[in-house]
């Protein structure tokens, strides 16, 4: 059968009051690497792009515009930051977006969870026995001192949380997730250990490097946190929707 809008179209030029419906360039997408850190931090990235330009006269030319981009502190993997009418432009036509989509850089330490992080650390033997002590430095090179409390055994492969030390969370510039290290303890080879006593094993097993006093370090006590907490907590952290943008969210 005839269908009724085309009949319409062909007396009104395809559009409310006789103006034919403008078409729109079509949209261009980038995929912005982006490190932990900047994510962490926030930053501001310049990204270059050719693009064609239409005059008043109807001409197209190629031009190169930079776009500022502003990376957010807390901004999360898979982000879109929309340039609205950056793409190019043609004659008559309505100028598409440029979309940018951050992609987070794989850390060397670090694993993110929405607003939580995780890393591993590796103690001795006798640390996960009499109490451990270690120095990272953080994403901002910040250095976090982090300790056992007093008397606590450290089982292998058990994990401890220290609170306020995750990622900045978007929009409150106050509060952060959590950071939760996995402890793995490397064990002493057989020829290491003397026959003595569990009593002894304190003064015998080899030492690890002292740790430098530094005034300026977050000192933390790092607390134990079971299996069945620790994937409660990243998975309430990883609900958090991936809307927004710079401009104008998506």
């Amino acid at each position: 059968g005839v269908d009724p809008f085309d009949i319409f179209n062909s007396f009104f030029g395809g559009g409310m009051g006789g103006q034919p419906r403008r078409k729109k360039t079509q949209d261009v997408m980038h995929k912005l690497a982006v490190p932990l850190e900047d994510l962490y931090l926030g930053a501001t990235k310049k990204l270059a792009l050719n693009r064609h330009i239409a005059d008043s006269n109807g001409r197209v030319t190629k031009k190169k515009e930079v776009l500022e981009v502003r990376i957010e502190r807390g901004m999360e993997d898979g982000k879109k930051i929309i340039f609205k009418e950056k793409a190019d432009e043609m004659p008559g036509a309505i100028t598409g977006d440029v979309i940018l989509v951050v992609s987070e850089v794989k850390h060397s330490r670090f694993k993110r969870h929405g607003p939580h992080l995780t890393m591993e650390k590796e103690i001795l033997l006798r640390d996960a026995l009499c109490g451990f002590k270690f120095v990272f430095n953080h994403l901002d090179q910040r250095k976090v001192l982090v300790q056992s409390p007093k008397g606590v055994v450290t089982d292998p492969g058990s994990w401890i949380v220290v609170q306020g030390e995750g990622m900045p969370i978007k929009g409150n510039q106050f509060n952060k997730g959590n950071l939760f290290i996995r402890l793995n303890v490397k064990f002493p080879r057989p020829s290491d250990l003397p026959p003595e006593t569990f009593k002894e094993l304190g003064r015998l097993l080899p030492h690890s490097p002292p740790v430098p006093e530094d005034e300026d370090a977050d000192e933390h006590t790092g607390t134990r946190i079971s299996d069945e907490d620790i994937v409660r907590q990243l998975q309430h952290g990883q609900r958090g929707g991936r809307t927004g943008s710079q401009g104008e969210g998506v």
